[in-house]
């Protein structure tokens, strides 16, 4: 599996990895517009996450979801305080990575590469949090 860093999509081979869409995105403003990264790609990485095994439960990546959202309304609530709140964030990769690890895990190593590339673009700015958090929200729901 192949995963283009930087813009929450994880695909299957042979499609090339773009790095420079998030600068775009910020810089332009056409991400809250933009129906990849709100239907065309969740609906390919829910996809790709339903064939992988273990089979993943909506419910176990709904707690990860559940945390990115809090995390996000807590930036907006005090956006002075981006910095500090960003600390329950950075605790992510290392929850997702226990949980894909453990015994009688649901969740496949794919949602791990999913954070993990994931994550570095989400604590950038407020800006790429909610776009985080809302596109997260939109593979959830392509999950049913």
């Amino acid at each position: 599996m192949d995963i283009r860093e930087g813009v929450f999509i994880v695909s299957t081979r042979p499609r090339s990895c773009r790095t420079d869409i998030w600068s775009t995105v910020i810089m332009t403003k056409t991400a809250f517009r933009s129906r990849e990264l709100f239907v065309d790609w969740p609906k390919e990485i829910a996809l790709n996450f339903k064939k992988q095994k273990p089979r993943m439960t909506q419910s176990s990546i709904r707690n990860f979801y559940n945390e990115v959202k809090t995390i996000a309304g807590l930036v907006r609530a005090d956006e002075a305080r981006f910095e500090e709140n960003l600390v329950r964030l950075h605790k992510l990769p290392s929850l997702v990575h226990y949980a894909v690890y453990k015994k009688e895990s649901n969740l496949p190593e794919l949602f791990l590469e999913f954070v993990e590339k994931n994550y570095p673009e989400a604590q950038k700015s407020r800006e790429h949090l909610k776009l985080f958090a809302d596109h997260f929200m939109c593979v959830i729901a392509y999950l049913k």
